[in-house]
């Protein structure tokens, strides 16, 4: 656990000035991406960039807060032409960098070593399922620059999208990753609520299996390389329960979209428009800083908003589940990929 989480454990749900601040800022640099996933709609939406200028102003934003954990997304962060200047710029401020990658671009020497963490998107073992998911034949690729960040040194981790196809020889998938020299694999929900092909969906037979017999197996297969804990339940909107308890990511997070846009967490900033609208858009970095922002009277409504009347990214989120038990939460977090 960094030094971010570990000032939001002691603030809780305080909003406190800056300089007392965590603060994990989700940067979606661009949206251009070589992938077609099926479950993003990154790739589908009008292609946008940040200049290099706008992020040099962030991350400078970012400077001023007590601690910053600075997560590189997109889209392909690794297709922006300035990439490697932008990490350069990261470390600058002695911030905590992970670099969120589908892997069909080169890993260069250039920039890893000023990054933390490398987190590979590779859902499944299969060329064929990893065509039909991500709608490129892109796993070979993936897993020749993942070989790259390995030998790097580099903390090299993977996600994988649970997905039907995903949830179909699963241990085969864990068992090549190992092998390959990832340290942590991290098992992500589906985002039903982007309206993804209805084949991916995976049935409660499929999630039954993964929680109660698949997940348990893998963490004693491999401990410390698949996290210990519960995985995140399955969610509807119709089962959707606020517990009492908010969601602590809006308290902690900021996610800044391609076109300068600034969301309270990654769900609701995400890519699909009919789900967060400008109701709970905070601001833009072209026009206000992140100092200005964490402290506005807007973010504190949305804050309110979100933990009394959630917008659908919420009610489909299994995330929030897990802030509801204080014993969970801070063995989990890390396992939360934002």
């Amino acid at each position: 656990m960094d030094k971010v989480w570990k000032i939001v454990k002691k603030m809780k749900y305080n909003v406190c000035h800056v300089s007392e601040s965590g603060i994990s800022a989700l940067i979606k640099i661009t949206s251009s991406c070589r992938s077609r996933c099926q479950y993003c709609l990154s790739w589908k939406t009008a292609p946008d960039i940040l200049p290099l200028s706008e992020v040099y102003s962030i991350i400078e934003d970012i400077r001023k807060f007590a601690a910053h954990r600075i997560v590189l997304s997109g889209g392909e962060p690794t297709s922006h032409s300035d990439f490697a200047k932008i990490i350069e710029k990261c470390a600058t401020i002695n911030s905590h960098v992970t670099v969120i990658t589908d892997g069909q671009y080169p890993v260069k020497s250039t920039w890893i070593p000023m990054v933390d963490e490398i987190t590979f998107s590779i859902d499944t073992y299969s060329p064929d399922l990893y065509k039909l998911i991500r709608g490129i034949n892109g796993l070979s690729k993936a897993l020749e620059n993942l070989a790259v960040a390995v030998k790097s040194g580099v903390t090299v981790s993977v996600n994988i999208v649970l997905s039907h196809q995903a949830l179909l020889g699963l241990e085969k998938t864990v068992e090549l990753l190992v092998n390959r020299g990832v340290s942590k694999i991290y098992f992500l929900e589906l985002e039903t609520h982007l309206l993804v092909s209805d084949n991916l969906i995976p049935s409660d037979n499929d999630l039954l299996i993964f929680r109660e017999n698949l997940l348990p197996s893998l963490q004693r297969k491999y401990p410390g390389i698949v996290p210990h804990g519960k995985a995140l339940p399955a969610r509807d909107e119709a089962s959707y329960k606020r517990g009492g308890t908010a969601c602590i990511i809006p308290w902690m997070q900021m996610t800044i979209r391609p076109n300068g846009d600034l969301f309270p967490c990654c769900r609701i900033g995400d890519d699909n428009p009919e789900s967060n609208g400008r109701t709970f858009c905070l601001g833009n970095v072209k026009e206000i800083s992140i100092c200005d922002v964490w402290q506005s009277i807007k973010r504190k409504r949305v804050q309110t908003l979100i933990a009394t009347i959630p917008p659908l990214p919420c009610r489909m989120c299994a995330i929030g589940e897990l802030f509801q038990n204080e014993d969970e939460i801070w063995n989990q977090i890390e396992s939360i990929r934002m």
